[in-house]
């Protein structure tokens, strides 16, 4: 007599294999997105911004930034349903400078809104952390009565 729980067993089997499986290529695709990462760092500073809900797709931009011009370096996008989506380049944002990307600017030809939101967000980034550095390396005034008195 057979009630059906063989059956039930070989889906349960083929559900955690499946998610195996995902999880596998999601590991992957963490791994080539974070080497890549790695090698636009080198290039000068780097910010990831991201789009989107769990519900709707994501989209991430990654903006890298020429310290001595300010202006964008490289501009590469990641969206997509799937594991298998990658790191692509973005040339209509390469020589813009960093000030140009914000949410009040037009969003530019072949960029969708919701990848131009994702632009702007790491470019948000990449702007305060100049600012801060900014002040960082600038002394405070308290700082230069103590450097001239000592």
């Amino acid at each position: 007599m057979n009630n059906g729980t063989g059956d039930l067993g070989w889906l349960v089997v083929a559900l955690i294999v499946m998610w195996l499986v995902q999880f596998g290529l999601s590991y992957l695709q963490m791994r080539r997105y974070y080497g890549r990462l790695s090698v636009l760092r080198r290039e000068g500073p780097t910010a990831t911004g991201m789009s989107g809900n769990r519900l709707n797709t994501r989209a991430y931009g990654v903006l890298t930034l020429d310290r001595t011009t300010r202006l964008i370096k490289r501009a590469e996008q990641l969206s997509g349903f799937t594991v298998f989506a990658s790191l692509k380049p973005v040339p209509a944002l390469v020589g813009l400078p960093l000030d140009a990307v914000t949410l009040s600017q037009s969003t530019p030809r072949g960029i969708s809104g919701k990848q131009w939101k994702a632009f702007c967000a790491a470019a948000d980034f990449l702007r305060k952390q100049a600012e801060t550095s900014a002040t960082a390396a600038a002394p405070s005034p308290t700082q230069e009565v103590t450097f001239s008195q000592a």
